[in-house]
């Protein structure tokens, strides 16, 4: 797979992991969105992002409350 090739590791998901710490974009999202209520807006505003009417696969206030909880830690790199 080309992402492997490019930034090195087993899988996609790893290489880009590493690519995050490297460039020091490993970060929890707890440290730009501090509580439960400013998680619920960022999850509200983002359903409301034209990159969700384009995304191929539906996707529900659900899905986006659990890539906002995935952020809270950080990948390790």
């Amino acid at each position: 797979m080309l992402i492997t090739e490019i930034f090195g590791g087993a899988t996609a998901s790893k290489a880009l992991a590493a690519l995050r710490h490297r460039v020091g974009l490993d970060v929890s999202l707890d440290e730009f969105v501090k509580t439960d209520a400013d998680r619920e807006c960022l999850a509200q505003w983002a359903m409301k992002s034209g990159q969700v009417a384009t995304n191929p696969r539906p996707t529900t206030i659900g899905d986006m409350r659990r890539i906002l909880q995935a952020m809270r830690t950080p990948t390790g790199g």
